[in-house]
């Protein structure tokens, strides 16, 4: 990713399983840039793992915020979550829009796999029924939204 005056927002979507993380990581480029998604709100001070579905939407505030945050001190950021419906990136695409940010979308969908191997690549124990849902809710984005 390259760093571009004003940043660079690259929103990473796609169902659990289908390497968003991985991508992340790898545009990232070692570390540089800095990468965001609302998993980092349930990883615990060990290291650790716990899902509550109670905290979603602190979680998503939480990831939110942090990349506004680190837009805002000029940096190009990640952000690799599900996003199955646009409106669940709105929050991101008005930020960029009102603050002229270059905006990427970057759409793994299912990265070509079935549920049953996007279950079993998935990293925090998204249940098969989950991914189906969210396959059956995904919304296409299109540019100039």
């Amino acid at each position: 990713m390259d760093e571009l005056h004003p940043p660079k927002l690259l929103l990473i979507r796609g169902l659990p399983g289908s390497g968003k993380t991985t991508r992340a990581i790898e545009v990232s480029v070692g570390g540089r840039y800095p990468a965001f998604c609302a998993d980092d709100y349930f990883v615990e001070p060990d290291g650790v793992y716990r899902f509550d579905s109670m905290r979603i939407g602190d979680a998503h505030r939480q990831c939110e915020a942090r990349t506004f945050a680190a837009l805002r001190r000029g940096k190009s950021v990640i952000v690799h979550n599900t996003f199955s419906r646009i409106r669940e990136m709105e929050p991101y695409l008005m930020f960029a829009r009102y603050h002229g940010y270059h905006l990427q979308v970057t759409d793994l969908f299912d990265a070509g796999l079935s549920d049953e191997e996007l279950f079993n690549r998935c990293r925090h124990g998204v249940p098969l029924q989950a991914i189906t849902n969210m396959r059956d809710r995904w919304e296409p984005y299109h540019v100039g939204r």
